[in-house]
């Protein structure tokens, strides 16, 4: 079995993780994050997420992103949806729960990074 990482890389104070065309579940969830801390030292990290092919995030996934050792290692989430489904999913995502740390969706990475680097 091949096993698809998403590209996650350190740039300009912000951890960007670009999951391209691979479906996000909770595994690929918790295999990014850990790569994260890592690229971040362990710290808490301001985090820019490019995402395409969204499942539906299920309880699961819902209760891991807000799990103490997730928000301990969060300052801010911006979400930029690179398809329709996606953008559907993650505004979905947002309007029905309640994030412990800053999170927003946006179109432009650029707007993205100037919100990201606003709260850092």
């Amino acid at each position: 079995m091949i096993t698809i990482e998403p590209d996650t890389y350190f740039e300009d104070g912000i951890v960007i993780t670009d999951y391209k065309d691979i479906l996000i579940d909770l595994d690929v969830i918790k295999r990014s994050f850990n790569k994260r801390r890592t690229i971040a030292n362990d710290k808490e990290s301001l985090v820019l997420l490019k995402v395409n092919a969204l499942s539906s995030l299920g309880q699961e996934v819902q209760d891991f992103i807000i799990s103490d050792e997730v928000i301990k290692h969060t300052k801010a989430v911006a979400i930029v949806p690179t398809s329709k489904a996606a953008a559907i999913i993650s505004n979905t995502f947002l309007s029905s729960s309640s994030s412990p740390y800053p999170i927003q969706v946006f179109k432009e990475i650029e707007n993205a990074k100037d919100w990201l680097n606003s709260i850092g």
